[in-house]
């Protein structure tokens, strides 16, 4: 009987438990594979403007999906060989070699990470189009999304996950030389020492967590995120994950020491059986929950994240653009052509029409900190109107008019939220025309 009957018997045999570790890896597969398929979607691109955030956005998202892939599937693995111990133990009391159990191994878990691949690319490839249409949807663009074969998806998900799988692999190849034959015989029933409980760090695990979400809440046009944006998203990610592993592992430990004392509550035969399974398996169940905890708030917060900038974007969008059609008058026969060309959609009909005169005029800003609106270039001109001319666009967009100005006065309008967040400290300051 060679290797590969051996490893197909194993297989054939363990049925079950090799069922569910496929089934692992195969839905971590399937999930990278149509954020990649989205990725390279060139539909969905064409549709877009600006490709480039587009792909910086995807770049940063896909790099943050194999991490957390990576670890749930290095996770699983250990799952699946401490089940596959005593077994492993079996084999050396027979006098099998470790070489050949390690060889075992490895192709146990490459074929089955393998068939795992094949599988979440299958899987992968049929639900691209649906959701690639969820994603159209969401952006509410009007395109038709039809089946493609994405070949720079297939080759990024063959390649990630060829390597993933031949690492873990290789775990599995060198468990038999990591242990001894007690220890694989014992796996399963083998306790964890629960970590010395520490009021300092229990505290300082619920203060890192509470500062991380503070900072999160803080408004955008605050004076923190305005000027200390990537310091601010590093404090924010690291105090979140220090605080979630912190959490797990000395608060719990810190919890469970104080309910043992109470004697009355510890000692109940219900609350007895509990408290001894979860002691023996605090260690990796704390980072079972820190890995989960830590998804979840990483899944918050980019969902809240995008949220509102999609939200503020709408805003934006009608605050910068109120107007179907704005355009700089050049000449009486352009504007003809205008007015014949509006005039011939029957589809949309004309509900508001105004001209106004502005002009463009070079300034000195250089006293301001940031130039509201002017992406913090302070030789550009500035648009200046009258009075009654902002008053009558505003009336007509139900905005608030303001009161006479006088000679000497000027008002500056921020029509979007760039500079915004320092205009106090342009109070006082001036600009020449």
């Amino acid at each position: 009987m060679n290797m590969f009957n051996i490893v197909r018997k194993n297989i054939k045999h363990n049925f079950y438990q090799y069922f569910l570790y496929i089934a692992s890896m195969t839905l971590s597969i399937t999930i990278y594979f149509t954020f990649s398929s989205l990725q390279y979607n060139k539909q969905i691109s064409q549709a877009l403007t600006d490709t480039e955030k587009l792909a910086s956005a995807f770049g940063a998202s896909s790099i943050l999906l194999l991490l957390f892939v990576s670890i749930f599937i290095w996770y699983s693995n250990n799952f699946f060989v401490k089940r596959r111990k005593k077994d492993i133990g079996l084999y050396s009391l027979l006098g099998v070699e470790k070489k050949q159990i390690g060889r075992m191994l490895f192709y146990e878990n490459f074929i089955m990470g393998i068939l795992a691949l094949l599988i979440g690319l299958g899987i992968g490839e049929l639900f691209s189009v649906f959701f690639s249409m969820i994603l159209v949807k969401l952006m509410g663009f009007s395109i038709a999304i039809t089946f493609t074969f994405n070949s720079r998806a297939i080759i990024q998900t063959l390649l990630v996950f060829s390597v993933i799988i031949f690492l873990t692999s290789l775990q599995g190849y060198f468990i038999i030389y990591r242990f001894k034959l007690i220890e694989l015989f014992q796996a399963t029933k083998k306790g964890e020492k629960i970590n010395k409980p520490s009021l300092l760090l229990a505290l300082l695990a619920i203060a890192m967590i509470g500062g991380s979400y503070w900072l999160l809440q803080l408004s955008p046009e605050s004076r923190n995120w305005d000027q200390n944006f990537n310091r601010t998203i590093i404090i924010i990610i690291i105090s979140m994950l220090v605080g979630s592993f912190l959490l797990f592992h000395s608060l719990s430990a810190f919890i469970f020491v104080l309910l043992q004392k109470n004697k009355s509550f510890y000692f109940k035969w219900s609350n007895l059986l509990t408290f001894t399974q979860l002691t023996n398996r605090l260690k990796s169940n704390a980072f079972m929950f820190t890995i989960i905890s830590i998804l979840n708030a990483v899944t918050l917060i980019a969902f809240g994240f995008g949220y509102s900038i999609y939200y503020n974007t709408l805003d934006q969008v009608k605050s910068f653009v109120p107007y179907s059609y704005q355009y700089e008058s050049t000449s009486s026969e352009v504007d003809a052509k205008i007015r014949e060309l509006i005039a011939t959609d029957n589809d949309h009909s004309l509900i508001f029409e105004h001209d106004w005169e502005y002009t463009m005029v070079k300034g000195d800003a250089s006293e301001l900190k940031k130039v509201p609106g002017g992406y913090l270039y302070f030789d550009e001109s500035f648009a200046v109107i009258s009075n009654t001319t902002f008053n009558q666009l505003a009336d007509k967009l139900d905005l608030d008019t303001i009161a006479p100005l006088k000679k000497t006065e000027g008002l500056t309008i921020i029509n979007n939220f760039i500079g915004s967040q320092d205009q106090q400290s342009n109070i006082n300051k001036s600009v020449s025309l």
